[in-house]
């Protein structure tokens, strides 16, 4: 239940929402892995990072710089983009319908 969000290599990729980030980690499906508890018991995967600036425990500001888009190995044929999941509970919940408020 992700979402790729096109953008053009090293465009800037800001938090969308205030929160902490709970890890940057690196996954050999993902790339560089920044996941985010923006409260509300919802927290956020921002996949396919790269120059990263932010760290575990740091608090962000909605609209933070938090890195750059890089690859997504699992999905290197695609053009370049954010892949970006959302979680509600620990479950996979679309980012769509967060975005929306549907998704309760």
């Amino acid at each position: 239940l992700g979402l790729d969000i096109a953008a053009g290599e090293g465009t800037a990729v800001k938090s969308a929402g205030d929160g902490k980030v709970l890890s940057v980690e690196d996954s050999k499906d993902f790339g560089t892995v920044v996941t985010i508890d923006h409260g509300n018991k919802v927290t956020a995967k921002y996949c396919g990072l790269k120059n990263v600036t932010v760290k575990s425990d740091d608090i962000v500001a909605a609209g933070q710089a938090i890195g750059e888009i890089g690859t997504v190995p699992s999905e290197c044929v695609d053009e370049a983009h954010l892949h970006f999941e959302t979680y509600r509970d620990g479950r996979a919940v679309s980012p769509i319908n967060l975005i929306e408020g549907t998704e309760q």
